[in-house]
């Protein structure tokens, strides 16, 4: 059973995460960032394949997701929710991560509200994974259905909306610092999530030449804007292969 463990951040905020133990104390750490609607359980099956290969898991959620609080102005929110993470690494006596991996503004933040979340949910699910794997795996579309509308807030949609239409989610903007300090970058983007591997691939460059480092760029097959649910064996995969190599 998953563990709701809380911090307050300097702001005063609650964050909530969960921290896998791992086999060693040296254990590497793999920190894990959600999307919008997504509590850190979506990668419950994810945090299975990594423990199972020694790593520890960090995964938090973002405001207003699971039990994480809410900024009190829920219009003054920007990326600098990468601060929270930060605040909770120190917390956390986490000084060194061995990687990150983030979907969608999980993966920025490593770099308008509507009446009701449930109006959203089959239009969300339509756009991550298709009604075409929806159908063929009912028990994990039913999986991801619960938790989208069991573990987010009103609140916390608006502030990470906020977010994500503030200048700073424009990561085209950050390419030429994006990466600093890290020895290797791969980027994982989902065949089907709409024009997101023709943006990844400009990115890509971007990275590179902000960074004169290569950046890897792979597309697992069949996959949407969730890639570890619906592409989950190649997502493991590609992931376990860059961690350990």
């Amino acid at each position: 059973m998953v563990t709701y463990n809380k911090f307050t951040l300097p702001n005063g905020r609650a964050i909530s995460y969960d921290l896998t133990t791992g086999d060693r104390t040296d254990s590497l750490v793999v920190v894990l960032s959600n999307s919008l609607c997504g509590q850190f359980r979506t990668w419950d099956h994810v945090v299975a394949v990594l423990s199972g290969k020694g790593y520890r898991v960090l995964r938090y959620d973002q405001p207003g997701h699971g039990a994480s609080g809410v900024p009190n102005d829920l219009s003054s929110t920007t990326f600098a929710m990468a601060d929270d993470v930060y605040a909770l690494l120190q917390h956390l006596s986490l000084k060194v991560v061995h990687a990150w991996v983030g979907v969608s503004m999980g993966a920025s933040t490593a770099m308008r509200a509507v009446g009701s979340l449930d109006e959203l949910v089959e239009g969300t699910m339509q756009r991550w994974f298709g009604s075409d794997w929806i159908a063929s795996n009912e028990d994990e579309a039913t999986r991801m259905r619960g938790i989208m509308l069991s573990g987010t807030s009103m609140d916390g949609f608006e502030t990470c909306c906020t977010a994500l239409s503030s200048a700073t989610y424009d990561l085209r903007l950050h390419t030429v610092t994006a990466g600093k300090g890290c020895s290797e970058v791969l980027l994982l983007v989902g065949e089907k999530d709409a024009n997101l591997p023709t943006t990844m691939q400009e990115l890509r460059a971007g990275l590179e030449r902000g960074n004169g480092k290569p950046v890897e760029l792979k597309v697992v097959a069949n996959a949407g804007h969730v890639l570890f649910v619906d592409g989950f064996e190649e997502f493991s995969h590609l992931l376990l292969a860059f961690l350990q190599g």
